[in-house]
């Protein structure tokens, strides 16, 4: 064999393997693909396995029968540019990504998608068009049932729970990605702006800091410190505008009530409140005794806090 043959061969198998070989998304057609580009532009997600897994092998087989994508190609922040959502597992745990292009080609951004509320052993999110926007549909099952009795009468959770399949539906939640986070669909998504809203942070039994945080529809922020701080107890400073516009983006799109909601036990130590009073004079009140009850809310309290931590506080 000479040498051009030779050349010609090598290279042929390097492209048949494909090894070494990142497509970028709009060039991406198969799960192998995929995987390398993945683990090319994320050096953390190494050991990411591509698809849906369940905790046991043998609801496996009933699972690969389901018509279903681990991977899909759209525009998910709406800025002309395509980006990638891929599902999978690292370490045997669900891991699902939203990867955003940006304006360069070698940078990616990795948002890391969660149900608002992790009930369930077994993870299924997919993608689907609406109005010719993407939105996941996040799906999450049980492969174990629980069998409690109260009064003496037998209850199983969940109900729909099938011995055959060892499958359960638990919950469903339907997300988008708005202001930097994946937030649930809201069709009508159009709340009125927001007056101000409140954030008080404390504890029940004493000893974390207690202070409220009110910002106003303006960017005025004051800083209340009611106990256990060394700060003075008032002080105000001006939002950051890029933060700031995130969270009035944010606020519009979310979807907010009942007027008042409360999450977790009342016995919790930590607790975080939050008033919202729009425009349009509607209130809500929302009393957290998880201190991050769902990710709508982990959201709210992110921005705000980053807000607080990014302003000059006199």
């Amino acid at each position: 064999m000479n040498r051009l043959k030779r050349i010609l061969l090598l290279f042929g198998m390097f492209c048949l393997s494909g090894v070494g070989i990142a497509q970028e998304i709009d060039e991406l057609v198969s799960d192998k693909e995929v995987i390398i580009f993945v683990k090319k532009y994320f050096k953390d997600l190494k050991q990411f396995e591509l698809g849906v897994y369940t905790p046991e092998e043998d609801n496996q087989v009933y699972l690969d029968s389901l018509e279903y994508v681990p991977w899909y190609t759209s525009d998910f922040n709406s800025d002309g540019l395509l980006d990638l959502f891929v599902t999978g597992r690292v370490k045997k745990e669900p891991e699902s990504y939203l990867i955003l292009a940006t304006e360069d080609e070698n940078a990616f951004e990795l948002v890391p998608v969660l149900p608002s509320k992790n009930v369930g052993n077994l993870h299924v999110p997919v993608v689907e068009e609406i109005k010719a926007k993407p939105i996941i549909i996040y799906k999450q099952f049980t492969t174990e049932v629980q069998e409690t009795f109260k009064d003496g009468i037998m209850s199983r959770k969940p109900k729909n729970y099938n011995d055959y399949y060892k499958l359960g539906f638990i919950k469903k939640d339907t997300l988008v990605y708005r202001a930097g986070y994946i937030v649930p669909y809201n069709e009508r998504s159009k709340n009125a702006d927001f007056n101000f809203i409140q954030i008080h942070n404390y504890c029940q039994f004493g000893g974390c800091p207690d202070y409220r945080i009110k910002i106003d529809s303006s960017g005025a922020m004051i800083w209340h410190n009611i106990k256990n701080s060394d700060k003075p107890t008032v002080l105000k400073a001006q939002a950051d505008e890029a933060i700031f516009s995130d969270l009035k983006k944010l606020l519009h799109y979310t979807k907010i009530g009942p007027n008042e909601q409360k999450y977790g036990s009342s016995t919790a130590d930590q607790v975080i409140t939050t008033y919202i009073v729009l425009q349009d004079g509607k209130e809500f009140r929302i009393i957290d005794y998880e201190a991050g009850a769902n990710t709508t809310l982990t959201s709210i309290y992110e921005l705000v806090y980053r807000l607080k931590d990014a302003a000059s506080w006199e």
